[in-house]
């Protein structure tokens, strides 16, 4: 009986090892070569995995750190690039808060953009009330729709619902 239960923890110790890529595999395989001491490769396995996810979310907040736009460029892209990173972040179990990731926004905008952080640093969705990041976007994103339709309006909530104000001509 002892034998059997022997015989299914390497068969699981391989078939997990079998399932990392390489690089994680050759590290628990280093760790942990001697596989007839499976609750010590176990062991190591899990602690190598744990180690890797951290370093999977240092990278991503460094990555999502690091996101700047430029000049020329629409920042409507860096926002979906945020977007996307912070939704692999929250995957790997970091979820960052939203006054973070509004203050991440902002500070991602492109120079000429700046003066956008100073009006939106602050906001209140209603008095009392700060402006969330799922309204802060889509302001944003309204402005910068506007801004490239070559429309000087000013940008307002009736705006953000898709409703553009009257046009004289």
């Amino acid at each position: 009986e002892n034998k059997k239960h022997m015989k299914r923890c390497i068969d699981a110790y391989h078939f997990v090892l079998q399932s990392l890529d390489t690089e994680t595999a050759l590290a628990v395989a280093n760790e942990a070569p001697d596989e007839h001491e499976a609750a010590d490769a176990y062991d190591a396995m899990m602690r190598i995995l744990r180690d890797r996810g951290v370093v999977t979310q240092m990278n991503l907040v460094v990555r999502l750190l690091k996101l700047k736009g430029e000049d020329g460029t629409d920042p409507l892209v860096v926002m979906r690039q945020q977007a996307q990173l912070a939704t692999k972040l929250a995957a790997t179990g970091c979820t960052l808060p939203d006054p973070l990731l509004k203050a991440l926004v902002l500070f991602a905008l492109p120079p000429s953009l700046q003066h956008l952080m100073t009006k939106y640093i602050d906001a209140e969705e209603t008095p009392g009330t700060p402006m969330t990041l799922t309204t802060l976007k889509t302001r944003l994103t309204t402005q910068f729709q506007v801004a490239a339709a070559g429309d000087d309006a000013p940008v307002t909530p009736a705006h953000s619902a898709g409703n553009h104000p009257p046009t004289t001509t």
